[in-house]
């Protein structure tokens, strides 16, 4: 019966070790891309659940989103300035709202028993590798993907 000399262990031990530190990059950077897509779709499902809430006429009150490039703020009112509640909801470092486009201002509000927002356009994710886009239409829909 023959066993490992620990000079060929050490060498099998060094290629491991060299291929785990090249491959370390690729696996920070999957990561990110894989928070930058989380963050997205919770981003876009909080709107399409304020949207929700307002269509419903939930409390007969108008429901919104204020962004800001590193969190977003879900309110109950006409505005930010004027909300009865809000929550404040961070995003995971690196990742950003890089761009904000929207028809007036940082703010997405719903009406009463309206599916369509009072803003229309668009804002841009991104973890500085990988950019997705949130689209809000003036009929209502809100869509989201990678640039």
């Amino acid at each position: 019966m023959k066993a490992a000399s620990l000079l060929e262990t050490l060498i099998v031990l060094a290629i491991f070790s060299i291929l785990a530190v090249m491959t370390f990059p690729f696996s920070l950077s999957l990561i990110n891309q894989t928070r930058a897509d989380a963050e997205t779709k919770t981003l876009a499902y909080m709107l399409f659940r304020q949207q929700q809430d307002a269509y419903a006429g939930l409390n007969n009150k108008s429901y919104g989103i204020a962004l800001y490039q590193n969190r977003f703020v879900i309110f109950t009112g006409d505005s930010l300035n004027t909300a009865e509640s809000q929550d404040t909801y961070y995003l995971n470092n690196p990742i950003t709202v890089s761009n904000i486009s929207l028809s007036s201002g940082n703010e997405v509000v719903f009406s009463p028993n309206s599916f369509r927002p009072q803003e229309n356009g668009y804002l841009d994710i991104t973890d500085s590798t990988k950019t997705y886009r949130i689209d809000i239409t003036s009929e209502g829909l809100i869509s989201y993907y990678r640039l």
